[in-house]
């Protein structure tokens, strides 16, 4: 009983992993062509009279601000935007919804600033290395499973 037991788990962890990997590969495959075709930074800055119009938010910081517009960095990009009246955020990320015109400038609708957002991400580590400590000196990792330290 024991062995048909294990082949029946084994028999479901190898569905749930097969299901999972052709989840993964058909979600990939169907969105293949889509950034190629649709709308991205990239395609927008070659040619912008297509994307005339196209409203997005966008997530970055704020590089530099001066009269009358910004410079707004997405990675490894600037973006110069038209729009005044933002501030930067303290130790965190602003998302800003944004007009992408037809002749090359980008409008600032809105904007909002994450203040504070890298130090949560600082606060989640140490929690996890003190939740991994104490559950490791409570718990030995065997080859069976877990036991009691």
């Amino acid at each position: 009983m024991a062995q048909k037991s294990g082949n029946l788990s084994r028999a479901l962890y190898l569905l749930v992993l097969a299901l999972f990997i052709g989840a993964f590969v058909y979600d990939n495959l169907r969105t293949f062509g889509k950034a190629k075709d649709g709308f991205t930074i990239s395609n927008y800055l070659s040619s912008p009279e297509k994307y005339d119009g196209h409203k997005m938010e966008i997530m970055g910081r704020v590089v530099n601000i001066s009269q009358g517009h910004f410079v707004f960095n997405i990675g490894s990009t600037d973006l110069k935007i038209s729009g005044s009246g933002i501030k930067k955020p303290v130790l965190g990320e602003t998302a800003l919804y944004a007009n992408f015109r037809g002749d090359g400038t980008i409008e600032m609708i809105d904007y909002h600033n994450y203040n504070y957002n890298h130090i949560l991400y600082i606060i989640s580590f140490v929690a996890i290395i003190l939740f991994l400590a104490i559950f490791l000196r409570e718990w030995k990792l065997t080859s069976g499973g877990f036991k009691n330290a």
